[in-house]
């Protein structure tokens, strides 16, 4: 049984290794790749192992789950940001403070704020979608220069979020 899973997988990341090349290449060329914490490679690595050796199962019952296994592993291998987005559920970013730009009503059940933040000395920004506030202008409760918390990914500051207004705005 070990020989026909071991005929087995030498084909398997035979095959692996030609869409792989190809999606690093273009992954490379165009940098479309996000950086991965130490727990998305961990997740990355795992999943393609596990789903793998899933793929390896012997007996005909298992060939739809295979299949997918297969797959799952190699869309796992050849776009890491898969990876990179389980793992952002599972992670607390951490919080700053943040300077709104501009803040515009949408329509009544959404307002849009834009906002910047510094980190690592760096200046970054987003635009946020926030719930509006019965019974209060978008200006006034989110004005020009006025103080946010946000959310970041620190690996990826680009990715950030609006979570709430600060605490001295609140109180007014």
């Amino acid at each position: 049984m070990l020989e026909e899973v071991s005929s087995q997988a030498r084909p398997l990341w035979q095959l692996a290794l030609g869409p792989w090349f190809s999606a690093w290449a273009i992954r490379h060329r165009w940098q479309l790749d996000y950086n991965l914490s130490v727990r998305a490679r961990s997740l990355r690595w795992g999943v393609i192992a596990a789903c793998y050796s899933a793929a390896l199962t012997p007996g005909a019952n298992f060939a739809m789950f295979r299949v997918c296994a297969g797959f799952t592993a190699l869309g796992f291998l050849c776009w890491p940001n898969f990876a990179y987005h389980v793992a952002k559920l599972c992670e607390n970013w951490p919080t700053t403070s943040g300077t709104v730009g501009s803040s515009e009503e949408r329509s009544t059940r959404r307002w849009t704020i834009r906002y910047d933040f510094e980190f690592n000395g760096e200046r970054y920004g987003g635009t946020s979608n926030v719930r509006p506030i019965a019974g209060v202008a978008v200006k006034d409760a989110y004005p020009d220069g006025a103080s946010v918390v946000v959310r970041f990914d620190p690996l990826n500051p680009g990715n950030s979020v609006v979570v709430k207004r600060s605490a001295s705005r609140m109180s007014r």
